[in-house]
């Protein structure tokens, strides 16, 4: 791979080694760091209490750990150096944060109801600053692996106690859009790193990587979570294009790239193509639309006409809609109305166009890990009403990755 500016800047600073053992690519850089290191096991954490995510008492402790290690992470940080907080995003997020709070607290009071609740972007907004106020660099190739073989362990545990080893007609697992989350998240990582191993050709990881993806990949099809599905091909579509099209990626690796990716999807399943058509269309009508996106249309076209009557409040103020859009923007306009939401909908579309703006604007060599994230949340947003913020902790890397990314400049992670 060509070096970028940013190499070549360095290389005039300070000696060159040119052993395999010190070789790093642009995506990868070797400094070591507490702070990597607390990141690393914290998301192995998160992904590993997943597996008790049906086993309310043991998962609500867990989940509370969790928010004491970022809390605690966030301390030591204010403990070594001040905690950074100045950055614009930080500014809109908590901005939005506190002028919900305001109107619902106003709301309450006006019509007696309880209104007051979480904001759903209290928890991004903490680990955006958390990201932000890591030093020195991240080792995301440790943190994707670590990541993915605990989000393959809980995944696969989770198989195994509640359903089975085959494709259901049915879900049998009723948090299969978290765990799809969280497996979306991690192959999408794991895809990231892929792509750094190939073109720095390092063989033996490359494998290690490919083997997660399959692991990950063939428990997000029997698990059956359409809406990740539909995310990591449109990302493994954009990989594709951006390889094939790269000024800096040589025909040879270009390649080596495709086989890779093909081999990784192949993989997926004895029967690939057989499973994944079963993950889309098992138990559905396939000439009914409505069936077949699980009544979705219905329900958006019910949001539609709701949303007309009851544009401003929403359901607040009637309390008459029947049903949840599983659609990021339908749901929060049908919930809460466009004065409640509108602050939220300029921060998803503003992380719309910078996951977009990224993938357009970048070599594929250069495209940050938290654009591959972000890319299957939003694809999954459109599906489902809690990504790309959440569910639970499962876009814990995501937000992290931003911050880091506003601290960092997000080209060397």
């Amino acid at each position: 791979m060509r070096p970028t500016t940013h190499d070549r800047a360095k290389a005039r600073t300070r000696p060159q080694n040119t052993s395999r053992a010190s070789s790093v690519t642009p995506l990868s850089l070797p400094t070591q760091n507490n702070d990597a290191w607390a990141i690393a096991l914290l998301a192995a954490y998160i992904a590993l209490s997943q597996a008790f995510v049906g086993q309310p008492s043991i998962y609500t402790v867990l989940q509370l750990g969790m928010y004491i290690l970022v809390l605690g992470i966030l301390a030591s940080q204010a403990l070594r150096t001040s905690l950074r907080l100045a950055h614009p995003v930080i500014a809109a997020f908590a901005l939005v944060i506190v002028l919900n709070l305001i109107i619902r607290a106003v709301l309450s009071i006006i019509t007696g109801m309880s209104l007051v609740e979480r904001d759903v972007l209290l928890v991004p907004l903490a680990l955006i600053i958390l990201g932000f106020n890591i030093r020195g660099d991240l080792n995301t190739r440790r943190i994707s692996i670590m990541f993915g073989s605990a989000a393959a362990i809980s995944s696969w545990y989770a198989i195994i106690s509640y359903g089975g080893l085959t494709a259901h007609g049915a879900y049998f697992f009723p948090q299969k859009n978290q765990f799809g989350a969280l497996l979306g998240a991690a192959i999408a990582l794991l895809l990231h790193q892929l792509i750094s191993a190939l073109l720095g050709r390092y063989a033996l990881t490359s494998l290690c990587i490919i083997s997660l993806v399959v692991l990950n990949g063939s428990a997000l099809l029997l698990l059956r979570n359409r809406s990740t599905l539909l995310g990591l091909i449109i990302l493994l579509l954009a990989i594709l294009t951006k390889t094939l099209f790269s000024s800096t990626v040589r025909a040879p690796q270009k390649v080596l790239v495709v086989v890779a990716l093909a081999l990784s999807t192949l993989l997926f399943g004895s029967q690939s193509l057989a499973a994944l058509n079963d993950a889309f269309f098992a138990g559905y009508d396939t000439s009914d639309i409505n069936d077949v996106s699980a009544n979705r249309f219905d329900v958006y076209l019910a949001s539609l006409d709701f949303l007309r009557k009851e544009l401003l409040l929403g359901d607040l103020g009637t309390k008459s809609a029947l049903f949840d859009p599983h659609n990021f923007v339908l749901f929060h306009l049908v919930r809460s109305g466009l004065l409640l939401s509108l602050g939220h909908l300029v921060i998803y579309a503003f992380c719309s166009w910078k996951a977009i703006s990224e993938w357009s604007g970048h070599d594929i060599t250069e495209v940050h890990p938290w654009a591959y994230l972000m890319l299957v949340a939003l694809v999954g947003s459109l599906l489902e009403y809690s990504q790309p913020f959440g569910p639970g902790t499962t876009q814990f890397l995501t937000w992290t990755l931003f911050g880091y990314s506003l601290n960092q400049g997000g080209r060397h992670l």
